[in-house]
């Protein structure tokens, strides 16, 4: 390293948490790429949502989105989509603010039960000050991003809560929104889905990873 490099604090990564790797049953995901864009109704407030569908008797116990930038303000929301044209009702959850960009795992103060074969979404406010795209996105932008397939996401973004629009045929990206959750035990310590433990990454469709 030379103090005549150019580059020196130009770009840094930081990582402030570092969780075991079988912390979690299950990763519900589709962004497998990340952030690559970003989402917007030219504010710097948005909704966000991916619907996602349980494989088993499981509790959501955490959330997984990127701040594109600082002081940013987040309310979570578990979300029941209900007719089309697309209309959701929502139940706070908690919220809090995130000082600087970057991507975090937020718990649930209180955890979500989710039955087996459940269609369940939580949903994201996100208010990031001077943004007027604060949702983080993946799409093909590029040769580096080419693998990215949109069929394996169900994502839904809104101006206001209310009326929602899906963003793989809108806006044709995925949604960087994870959910993460542990499988509910019966007495003798089996999983109600499988018979016993089991650590699965799965897509919005089911697929395991």
């Amino acid at each position: 390293m030379s103090y005549e490099d150019a580059l020196i604090a130009s770009y840094c990564l930081a990582y402030t948490r570092v969780d075991e790797p079988d912390n979690y049953d299950h990763l519900y995901q589709s962004d497998l790429c990340g952030w690559v864009g970003q989402l917007g109704y030219g504010t710097d407030t948005c909704y966000f949502a991916n619907v996602y569908e349980s494989k088993g008797k499981e509790r959501a116990e955490a959330v997984g989105f990127y701040a594109t930038d600082r002081d940013t303000r987040y309310t979570i929301y578990k979300t029941e989509f209900l007719t089309a044209p697309l209309l959701a009702a929502s139940k706070k959850v908690q919220s809090g603010t995130l000082k600087n960009p970057g991507y975090y795992t937020i718990d649930l103060e209180e955890p979500i039960q989710l039955e087996p074969g459940q269609r369940f979404a939580l949903s994201i406010k996100i208010k990031t000050p001077g943004s007027e795209y604060p949702v983080a996105t993946e799409y093909q932008a590029d040769q580096n991003t080419s693998m990215v397939t949109i069929e394996d996401g169900e994502g839904y973004i809104s101006s206001n809560g209310y009326n929602w629009k899906r963003a793989e045929e809108g806006y044709g990206c995925n949604l960087c929104l994870k959910v993460y959750t542990s499988d509910i035990f019966d007495k003798v310590g089996k999983s109600i889905l499988h018979g016993k433990a089991h650590r699965d990454i799965i897509g919005v469709n089911g697929r395991k990873e």
